[in-house]
């Protein structure tokens, strides 16, 4: 992937911390929440320093409520059965939804895996060209420890991993990388997003198509060359 000059911090939170549960209290719906935080966030982007104050004061930021019914219909497309399917959420599979169904009018993957010794700096550049990446993690033991407390997230070599998580990520410091994640921010350091890592998936959205300060076709001609990029 081609790199700029990262800057030393960035952040698309804008201060907020009230971004909503999205169902992912009671469905594994946690890639469709991520996936509507990050359109959350770009429809904060073009908005007045005023509606970001109250953003920052408690107020939800704009946002479509509807992840749950989302991960429903998905879940059908898959041949999931019943009238709520909570079977998880594959993210290539799910890409491929949302273009269908206008969610995305652009999706592709950022190479994170170890096999790129430039994956970091990668994730960190995608995630500033596209105003944010979906990021698919390992969970180690203990984790809710660290979600539910004020320390970072971290992991300890060694420690088992019990299952797969879907976060939004928006935003870094020297040491940090910043996620929303069960409705609000959570930052983590850099050895938990290196043994953490699974996937990392960036999207142009119709949010993006509404601010006069994004170039969004650019925007759809570079996602379009990366992994399993495409537009719809």
């Amino acid at each position: 992937m081609a790199q700029n000059t990262l800057p030393a911090s960035y952040d698309l939170t804008y201060g907020v911390h009230n971004w909503g549960m999205e169902g992912n209290s009671a469905f594994g719906d946690c890639y469709i929440a991520a996936f509507e935080h990050l359109r959350m966030s770009k429809a904060m982007t073009g908005r007045s320093p005023i509606h970001k104050a109250l953003y920052r004061a408690g107020f939800r930021p704009p946002h479509a409520p509807y992840a749950e019914e989302i991960y429903f219909e998905y879940g059908h497309s898959q041949g999931e059965a019943g009238a709520q399917p909570d079977q998880g959420t594959s993210p290539s599979a799910f890409a491929t939804f949302a273009l269908q169904h206008k969610l995305a009018l652009g999706a592709g993957a950022v190479n994170i895996t170890p096999s790129n010794p430039n994956w970091q700096s990668d994730m960190r550049q995608a995630m500033v060209d596209f105003g944010g990446g979906v990021f698919t993690v390992n969970l180690a033991k203990g984790i809710w420890n660290q979600l539910y407390s004020k320390q970072a997230l971290d992991y300890v070599p060694g420690t088992p991993f019990i299952g797969a998580h879907a976060m939004t990520h928006l935003g870094f410091t020297p040491d940090r990388d910043v996620y929303i994640t069960w409705g609000t921010r959570k930052d983590g350091t850099l050895n938990w997003t290196e043994y953490s890592r699974i996937e990392y998936w960036v999207f142009v959205t119709p949010e993006d198509l509404l601010n006069p300060n994004i170039d969004a076709k650019a925007m759809l001609a570079k996602i379009a060359t990366l992994e399993n990029g495409a537009v719809a």
